[in-house]
């Protein structure tokens, strides 16, 4: 598992949303999780997480959008947002 917290580091819920699910999932082994904390979710960082195919799941609490009639997702990296080929979510 992904997990990317914060981005925009202006989401006082996210760590507390971390802590829960690093709970949950320490008590189920051969649930691995990967976390990246705010300023280190940079864009080259997340694409290359998000591309490596390392992960069955990705929980990203922070800010992101969708664009319905294009199905275009997007996360927002503290500076801006980008797009993230929908390949590479589902």
């Amino acid at each position: 598992m992904l997990l990317v917290v914060d981005p925009t580091q202006d989401l006082p819920g996210a760590e507390e949303e971390r802590n829960r699910i690093l709970s949950m999932a320490g008590r189920h082994q051969g649930i691995h999780v990967s976390t990246i904390l705010q300023g280190q979710a940079t864009k080259p960082r997340l694409a290359e997480e998000f591309a490596s195919g390392k992960y069955d799941l990705v929980h990203y609490a922070g800010h992101a959008y969708f664009d319905e009639a294009s199905e275009i997702k997007g996360v927002s990296d503290g500076l801006k947002y980008f797009q993230v080929p929908i390949q590479n979510i589902f």
